[in-house]
């Protein structure tokens, strides 16, 4: 299981389907419902609310990632993953879910290695060959469009953005090199696999750590050991070879963009950064998310973020503001299995609501007075056998779900 080194293969075919590099992408308890329901987490149980597309890449945060591919779908993922040439995963998309977002199905460290390869070579890619001669990429013939030129371009920059990791891996020296380098890492859920990948624009690099007992390797994830292997293989490949640049997305600028919100900076935004924004996106909007209030600035959070923000100890001044009365957990027609080996009173359905124009709610389970919650708005309801209606009712408005118990 490559774990997160898969991640990359992913957020390219996002930006190919709509997404951005200044997208914000939601890092906050979710589940994806259905007939199965799919609950992620963060390797650290860490929560970090709206996050940009780089950093949500760069850091390897599991929400987000499971986020994009639910909005992309399965299907397309695991079709792009074909033309990458994964042989491992065919006939696998009957049993393949919402996980492999996070490497959960077993591929080879050859295929790995290839695939990664097309972020260097400009979106193409090569036909392995066991020859002392490097093919030309002028010749066409020898190589297959995986990618946009620039789409492979920003997935470049962004694995080789230091500042981009620091939210998951601090400030490690290894990932820094003095030449053009970009690194993934990935472990699997019980750390028996633990894979490094790293490319110049010379050569690609891969090393995987495991047994064949499946057996834990290290008993910490994100490992540097293998990392750290690959860093030196690029050095000593560099060192004798060189290594190139990377080269610039041509169909994209950078602008300056509100680093919380992701939209083009406004008067009132604390911390700005420069982003690739596409040269042809006339509709630029002014960060909306930050606004001045009797001499401050004040931050308004989008509804799906104002639960998250209610918990958070933040400085400054957050406005949850007066939105849509809404559940946001669970979602609706969402399945939960109840498990007879654990005590009830253990199993509880923790219901989160956010926004009304009043910060107190009651919730109705079944039509039946449950209880009231003021400022953040939450129950730990008892999970029971069967289809219940949930009803969350705020200064005269409401809302209501349903889900089921199996």
């Amino acid at each position: 299981q490559p774990g997160s080194s898969m991640k990359p293969f992913l957020y390219a075919l996002g930006l190919e389907r709509g997404f951005a590099p200044a997208t914000v992408l939601p890092d906050i308890p979710m589940d994806f419902g259905g007939e199965k329901v799919y609950v992620p987490l963060n390797f650290n149980n860490r929560y970090n609310g709206p996050v940009r597309y780089r950093i949500a890449l760069a850091s390897s945060l599991n929400i987000p990632a499971v986020y994009l591919l639910y909005r992309i779908g399965v299907n397309d993922y695991m079709e792009k993953l074909s033309q990458l040439q994964f042989d491992s995963l065919e006939g696998e998309r009957g049993s393949t879910g919402l996980s492999i977002a996070l490497g959960s199905s077993e591929v080879t460290l050859y295929e790995m290695v290839h695939a990664f390869s097309v972020f260097a070579n400009d979106g193409y890619m090569n036909k392995v060959t066991f020859e002392k001669q490097k093919p030309s990429l002028s010749d066409t013939r020898s190589f297959t469009k995986v990618y946009e030129s620039d789409t492979a371009r920003i997935i470049c920059n962004m694995l080789s953005d230091d500042s981009a990791r620091e939210l998951g891996f601090g400030h490690s020296k290894t990932f820094s090199t003095q030449y053009d380098s970009m690194l993934k890492t990935g472990t699997s859920n019980q750390f028996q696999n633990i894979i490094a990948l790293g490319a110049t624009t010379e050569f690609t690099a891969g090393v995987w750590m495991g047994n064949f007992e499946g057996e834990t390797v290290v008993r910490q994830t994100g490992s540097s050991i293998p990392a750290s292997i690959v860093r030196q293989i690029l050095d000593e490949l560099t060192a004798e070879y060189g290594a190139g640049s990377f080269l610039q997305p041509q169909t994209y600028e950078k602008k300056r963009i509100c680093v919380l919100s992701g939209m083009s900076a406004g008067e009132n935004c604390p911390s700005v950064t420069e982003e690739y924004v596409l040269k042809e996106n006339k509709e630029e909007q002014i960060c909306t998310w930050h606004n001045k209030s009797n001499g401050h600035v004040q931050i308004t959070y989008p509804s799906e973020y104002q639960h998250w923000a209610s918990g958070q100890n933040m400085s400054g001044n957050i406005s949850t503001g007066s939105s849509l009365l809404q559940i946001i957990y669970p979602t609706n027609g969402a399945s939960f299995v109840y498990d007879s080996s654990i005590p009830q009173s253990q199993q509880m359905l923790r219901v989160q609501a956010t926004g009304g124009s009043s910060n107190r709610a009651q919730l109705f389970v079944d039509d039946i007075f449950f209880g009231e919650a003021e400022g953040r708005l939450y129950w730990n309801v008892p999970l029971e056998r069967g289809r219940h209606t949930l009803r969350v009712e705020c200064n005269g408005e409401q809302t209501e779900i349903y889900f089921a118990v199996f």
